[in-house]
């Protein structure tokens, strides 16, 4: 059985980057399943750039 499933959340917060590990929760409410969750940031520096770099990366998520 696959499932399609699509939620966007833009969280508008800034955060300052500190070195090592960053981690920013957030919260959905997902029936069990595999997910692919795709998340990324712009750097605040260079948001005045025309098309600013969009850094992102996913990973794999499983719900039980």
């Amino acid at each position: 059985m696959t499932l399609s499933f699509t939620d966007v959340q833009y969280l508008e917060q800034q955060y300052e980057l500190r070195p090592g590990r960053n981690v920013i929760v957030f919260a959905a409410a997902l029936p069990p399943g595999r997910y692919d969750v795709r998340y990324g940031v712009y750097r605040l520096a260079e948001l005045s750039q025309q098309y600013p770099p969009w850094y992102s990366t996913r990973c794999s998520l499983v719900v039980e």
